[in-house]
């Protein structure tokens, strides 16, 4: 529900941009939570596209607990192709103190896949850059690849794990 804080946060001059990013499996059951500062980066919503919601480009300055979590050569590595992201994005309320519960309002931007991520490690700055899709992607065969074209399998007796092993 939107609150009269919410609404004069948004209506600021001044935005300091956060963002949560809750890191889920296929089952969107919550594995871990990263969070930073909004460096750059866009949010685009379309109702009328089959994919209505993308993230490009999101940059995000992490810490060295968050950048750890996200090394690729970790097996439980939180960017991987088979984990999602939640991403909430937040205002800093410039009447608050960085102690209060509400010194930043999160807003829920959705549910999102990984179509690419990229790591920047430095000793000055780390970051991800995040570009994603919302799950509809999994239906329309721009995230996880699709045949060029129709497959038919007829039915010769053969089992549907070894028609599909050929094909």
């Amino acid at each position: 529900m939107i609150s009269e804080s919410d609404i004069r946060v948004c209506n600021q001059d001044v935005q300091d941009i956060y963002v949560k990013l809750y890191i889920m499996d296929k089952d969107d059951n919550i594995l871990d939570e990263i969070s930073g500062q909004i460096n750059d980066g866009t949010i685009d919503m379309d109702g009328t596209a089959n994919i209505q919601r993308q993230v490009s480009n999101l940059k995000i300055i992490l810490d060295n607990a968050s950048i750890n979590k996200l090394l690729p050569n970790k097996s439980d590595s939180l960017i991987w192709t088979n984990k999602y992201f939640q991403l909430l994005v937040g205002i800093r309320d410039l009447l608050k103190k960085p102690n209060d519960s509400d010194y930043i309002h999160y807003f829920n931007m959705g549910i999102f896949l990984y179509k690419t991520a990229e790591l920047n490690y430095s000793t000055t700055e780390s970051s991800v850059t995040i570009n994603g899709l919302d799950k509809m992607c999994k239906f329309t065969g721009d995230l996880g690849g699709s045949f060029e074209n129709d497959i038919k399998i007829e039915n010769s007796g053969v089992p549907i794990t070894e028609a599909i092993r050929h094909i």
